[in-house]
């Protein structure tokens, strides 16, 4: 069974797009309302419109924000895009809306530069100085791969104004023959010695499976010129692989020794899909796990997350308390296409809407076309902030899709996928780098896509 790997990076809504010519379908708008409690209804709050070019790539997002004085929409902000031929986004500009001078703005520049596998290399950040007419470098990142493709190091900067000049932070990155990250090291930029200083480190163990089953932090301690235990994290899994308890310490140099922090448990269904999350807090006193959180969720037989509603413990009536409440629709091709957010009100002892998004989706007949047979998949928005989707050719035999940490953790699984189109949730994961892997008994190249 062969493994193909993408590389994905929760952000903002982008498309890469890597198949023969096809149907694909794209959001075209987003209106987001809020609940009015005076008239017991939905009324706007903003909406964000898209355009793409043949290939499938984000454009152009403009948003606008509903002016109830008015009643009408107002410009608030506008991204502009550029691709490279590979699809890979070389640039992005940020403009904000001048009313006085009833026209767009420009507030800041990305620019993104890739070597010749797709992987990003360098990015630098300007904002515009409208004094001058020009754009300022503000901040800027270097990432440097090993001979296996994996990220071995990474620089950033930024300007410190006090006092003024280039400060930094740079990560190395150490990893196992079988991939696995092992090691992390953090250094900071000293401007007084105009060389990188050790700040932090920590290690990742993995069992057998390469599951991730330990992870420790240090400081670095300037004064004793040594590593300082400071946080870690234990991990345990199901048959299945899904991670089912994390625990999490802090050193105490009172005691020598460390003290539980945190500890979260998780259930899954059949299909691999988060039913429920509870965290506990230890209680200093008693040296007992107290139940403080609890997440119910549920999935319709497409696997779409369609409700979470969340609960805190009540210390007082030994029960838990509803707190929120989050409701997803989707089309037919598993889109999703509302978004409902809700809060428990004690007084009415009911859910009460909050907030309400809604989005159209549209098929769109890219140009792409090449020849090679790995170009059986599309994942698409990418990067993405709430959801991507999965679209593979009939060619393709799937087992199993998994999402998976940069840490090596199964966050995601999706067994036997029963349709061709798969949406996958960001939930509650946070920003940062996941693979998506898809076994299949078909023959592929590993491929690693990076934003």
């Amino acid at each position: 069974m062969k493994k193909l790997y993408i590389l994905l990076l929760l952000a903002t809504f982008s498309l890469n797009l890597f198949c023969q010519q096809d149907n694909i379908i794209l959001i075209d708008s987003s209106y987001a309302f809020r609940w009015d409690t005076a008239i017991n209804d939905w009324i706007y709050s903003s909406r964000s419109y898209r355009t793409y070019d043949a290939n499938g790539n984000e454009t152009e997002l403009i948003s606008n924000y509903w002016d109830r004085e008015i009643n009408e929409w107002v410009n608030d902000s506008r991204y502009v895009n550029g691709y490279d031929t590979d699809g890979n986004r070389t640039e992005r500009i940020g403009y904000g809306w001048d009313s006085e001078a009833n026209d767009w703005m420009k507030k800041w520049r990305h620019v993104y530069v890739f070597d010749k596998y797709g992987r990003g290399i360098e990015f630098i950040g300007y904002s515009w100085d409208s004094v001058t007419n020009r754009w300022v470098v503000q901040n800027r990142s270097e990432t440097a791969y090993d001979a296996n493709g994996y990220m071995a190091e990474s620089k950033s900067y930024y300007l410190d104004p006090a006092p003024f000049g280039w400060s930094g932070i740079r990560d190395v990155y150490t990893y196992d023959t079988d991939g696995n990250l092992t090691e992390h090291l953090t250094y900071k930029w000293n401007s007084s010695t105009s060389d990188w200083v050790v700040s932090s480190r920590s290690v990742s163990t993995y069992d057998a499976n390469g599951y991730l089953i330990e992870w420790v932090s240090y400081k670095w301690d300037s004064d004793s010129s040594d590593w300082v235990l400071d946080e870690r994290k234990v991990y345990g899994y199901d048959t299945d692989g899904n991670p089912v308890e994390s625990i999490k310490y802090n050193w105490d140099s009172s005691i020598n020794d460390w003290i539980g922090t945190y500890r979260d448990v998780d259930v899954y269904d059949s299909n691999g899909n988060q039913t429920e999350s509870i965290r506990y807090k230890r209680d200093s006193e008693t040296n007992e796990w107290i139940e403080i959180w609890r997440d119910v969720n549920t999935y319709d037989s497409n696997g779409n997350y369609t409700e979470g509603v969340s609960y805190r413990w009540d210390p007082y009536t030994n029960n838990w308390v509803n707190d929120s409440r989050y409701i997803h629709e989707y089309d037919t091709n598993g889109n999703q296409t509302v978004f409902i957010s809700c809060h428990w009100d004690l007084e009415t002892n009911d859910w009460i809407y909050v907030s309400k998004t809604v989005s159209y989706w549209s098929a769109l007949t890219t140009s792409i076309s090449n020849n090679k047979t790995d170009r059986n998949y599309i994942v698409y928005p990418n990067p993405f902030t709430d959801f991507t989707t999965v679209r593979l050719s009939d060619a393709i035999l799937v087992q199993k899709i998994e999402l998976v940490d940069i840490h090596g953790r199964t966050v995601r699984t999706i067994d036997k996928p029963d349709s061709n189109s798969i949406t996958i949730h960001r939930d509650n994961l946070p920003s940062g780098i996941y693979f998506i892997s898809i076994h299949s008994d078909d023959t592929y190249v590993e491929k690693v896509i990076i934003r």
